[in-house]
This record gives structure tokens, sequence and C-alpha cells, in this order.
């Protein structure tokens, strides 16, 4: 991987995510020191201070911006940025449906075409069930 840094533990080649605050990352989760923080990914910035991963942010032309805040402490407006949104105009609700195909969700529930199918859920492998899986194995 050119774009990231390795964890620097010999033979890991996981991505780093931890190091010193405010430094560059050094160590994957696995292989960090009990002193090392997450300087890779953006942390909740709310106002009172908080250490968790920032993941919901404000919607922008249907897609989520850059995360700020953490699911605790996350605004009335804000949407799921790990998550693609309902390409439908003005729906903020998140995008499970699409081509069976492709597999790439763009719609939900209520603005899903005709013959497009739940992209990001599984469905269980027993033959002529297509209901969703419960179980794993």
């Amino acid at each position: 991987d050119v774009l990231h840094r390795l964890c620097r533990r010999e033979g890991c080649v996981r991505r780093a995510a931890y190091g010193a605050q405010s430094l560059v990352p050094l160590f994957c989760r696995q292989h960090k020191e009990r002193e090392h923080v997450d300087v890779f990914n953006r942390m909740c910035d709310h106002p009172e201070g908080c250490t968790v991963r920032a993941t919901f942010g404000e919607p922008v032309c249907g897609r989520a911006s850059a995360a700020s805040r953490c699911w605790q402490h996350k605004l009335p407006s804000h949407v799921g940025c790990h998550r693609p949104l309902c390409t439908h105009p003005q729906c903020r609700l998140v995008a499970t449906f699409g081509d069976p195909v492709r597999r790439h969700a763009e719609h939900c529930l209520q603005h899903c075409a005709r013959g497009e199918v739940d992209v990001r859920n599984a469905r269980c492998r027993a033959g002529g069930c297509s209901k969703r899986a419960t179980h794993v194995g």
C-alpha cells in the first residue's frame, strides 16, 4: 500500500492508525501501545471533548459531508457518513436497494425501483428462501 503507512510491527501488513497524540500513525490497532491514540481517523468534535471516532455529519448533495460527531453526540440533522444515502432528491435515508448485478446501494425502500433488491443485507442461502439471514454458517 503506497498511500497508507503500514504497521511497524515486523511481519504485520495492516494499516497503521495509532501513534503518539498529534503525530504520524505507527501501529495498527492490534500492535499499538497503551499510550497510543488513533491519529489517522477524525475524532468527535463535541465541545466538551470526546475520544470516540466521528462517523456522523451533515448531509450535502445526497451524501454525507466529512464526519464530525460520534453516535452519542450527533445532531438531529446528521446522517451516517459511512453509509450511502438514497439518491432520490431530498431523501436522507440510508440506501439499501440497488441493481442485483452491480450490487451498489442507490435507493431506500420507499424510492427503490422495480427489480432492485436489498444489496446491503445478507439473504438466507437455503434453497427457495429469500428471507434475511439471521445465522452465520
